[in-house]
C-alpha cells in the first residue's frame, strides 16, 4: 500500500526571529502528528528553516510548489490565512486536485475548497 505523501503548509514569517522558530516548532509539531499516523510529510519549513535573504520569497516559494506537485494531500495548519505564501499553497493544491486538510477541520474551510478559483495566473508565474 502506497503511503501518501503530505506537504505541511502554514506560516512562516514573523516580526522576530523568535517568532519564526515558534512558526517553524508549529510545523514541526504537525509533521511529527501526521508521521505517527502513518503519513511521509514534506516539511519546506524545516527544509529551509532561518535561510531568510538566501533568495528571494519567490524563489523559495517555488521551489515549495515544485515539491507540492508530488504530494497526495496539503494539510494547512491554523493562521494559514495569514500567509500569501499558504493561501498561493493552498492554490495550487486546490487546482491539481489535491485533498486539502486543515489543523483546525473547520468545516466552512472544507466548503470553501469546493469554489472554482480564476486566480491560476499567480501559480503559472511560479
Amino acid at each position: 500500500m502506497k503511503r501518501q505523501l503530505v506537504y505541511i503548509a502554514g506560516k512562516y514569517r514573523a516580526r522576530t526571529i523568535y517568532g519564526r522558530i515558534i512558526n517553524i516548532l508549529k510545523v514541526y509539531r504537525a509533521a511529527r502528528k501526521l508521521t505517527k499516523q502513518g503519513y511521509v510529510c514534506i516539511v519546506p519549513h524545516m527544509e529551509t528553516a532561518l535561510m531568510d535573504g538566501l533568495q528571494s520569497d519567490e524563489w523559495f516559494l517555488s521551489a515549495s510548489i515544485k515539491k507540492l506537485k508530488h504530494c497526495d494531500a496539503i494539510y494547512m495548519l491554523k493562521g494559514w490565512q495569514e500567509s500569501d505564501g499558504s493561501c498561493l499553497e493552498r492554490l495550487a493544491a486546490q487546482q491539481r486536485g489535491m485533498k486539502v486538510w486543515y489543523e483546525d477541520g473547520n468545516l466552512l474551510e472544507r466548503l470553501l475548497d469546493t469554489t472554482i478559483f480564476n486566480e491560476s495566473d499567480q501559480i503559472g508565474r511560479l
